[in-house]
């Protein structure tokens, strides 16, 4: 491996350097356990070959000015997130092959978070085959995420309390959740027939098997939307349930979420409030938007429960902050 100076940047010589550049950012950060999966990786190296094939990626300065102006396929600017999803990629390049990279100051602003409806949830979930039926369910019911799930162990589970521990990644924290019956009951059969160590399917089974029901089920019923959903979701909903059912409190849901900070939960009630409002269309059969949300929740169609034009629509509207 080529000693890379950091004050005057390696001119790459041909494609193969350049592999073997970014196979080392790759080592390196699998020794420092920064790549969760193989799909991590190929993420990773595909920014990094994307950033090599329009500059010469031995130079900070070139790759900073590509990354700033970085544009889509289409030729449309790209999304900050984008931008600094792109940005790390490089600092990592740069910190394993011994440049010196100044990061850019891009400002993001989070999308607001989607929280699927329960019908829409349950079509998917009610369609997956036996071994994915229970995982998802305490996906649904829990805010634990795919690779959290799939890190639980027998030890981490309760089976006569209904419990389930977790170890938090990303920027969560560890936490136990009590199952509802049903779910602790299914619970029970699954892990009879899966008495492995690690008894739930891999992150990426798991999300492949979700894509997979999904977008039968849309083609099947003609309901587009359940193509927009993601297994991360689940999550979502779990939060978005719990919240407007446990008292609106947001320091119990950033219990709940597992968040370590409260700025990280007041980011989620955004996309909670934005679901429970449908605001400027309350009808008459309901008085807040937390009733209309809980008929919705019950199995009434939308129509059924929103209307326009009616004598609550200011009111109930001045009651909701995003």
């Amino acid at each position: 491996m080529p000693t890379l100076e950091t004050t005057c940047p390696i001119k790459s010589l041909n494609r193969t350097e350049e592999e073997q550049a970014i196979a080392h950012t790759i080592d390196t950060m699998k020794n420092q356990n920064l790549l969760k999966n193989n799909r991590d990786e190929v993420n990773l190296r595909g920014k990094l070959r994307n950033i090599a094939k329009h500059t010469d990626i031995f130079s900070p300065t070139e790759a900073k000015n590509y990354i700033g102006s970085y544009k889509k396929r289409n030729g449309e600017p790209a999304s900050n997130g984008l931008k600094i999803s792109l940005q790390e990629s490089y600092v990592h390049f740069a910190e394993a092959n011994n440049l010196l990279y100044t990061r850019i100051k891009i400002k993001y602003e989070a999308p607001i978070p989607l929280i699927p409806t329960q019908e829409n949830v349950e079509i998917i979930i009610n369609s997956a085959p036996k071994e994915y039926y229970t995982p998802f369910k305490i996906m649904q019911e829990t805010a634990i995420e795919e690779q959290e799930l799939r890190n639980i162990t027998q030890k981490m589970i309760d089976n006569q309390q209904g419990t389930i521990s977790v170890s938090g990644t990303k920027q969560h924290d560890n936490g136990i959740y009590k199952l509802s019956n049903e779910v602790a009951e299914n619970l029970r059969f699954y892990l009879a027939e899966h008495q492995e160590e690690n008894p739930f399917p891999q992150a990426r089974k798991l999300g492949e098997e979700w894509a997979r029901i999904k977008k039968r089920r849309a083609k099947e019923l003609n309901k587009p939307e359940l193509l927009k959903i993601q297994l991360k979701n689940l999550r979502n909903y779990a939060g978005a349930v719990f919240y407007l059912t446990m008292g609106k409190d947001p320091i119990a849901t950033k219990n709940f979420m597992r968040h370590k900070r409260l700025e990280q939960t007041m980011h989620y009630l955004k996309g909670i409030l934005t679901f429970s409002a449908k605001a400027d269309r309350i009808s008459k059969i309901v008085s807040t938007p937390e009733e209309a949300v809980e008929l919705i929740n019950q199995g009434f169609k939308e129509e059924a429960v929103f209307a326009e034009g009616t004598p609550q629509e200011k009111h109930i509207y001045s009651k909701i902050k995003y």
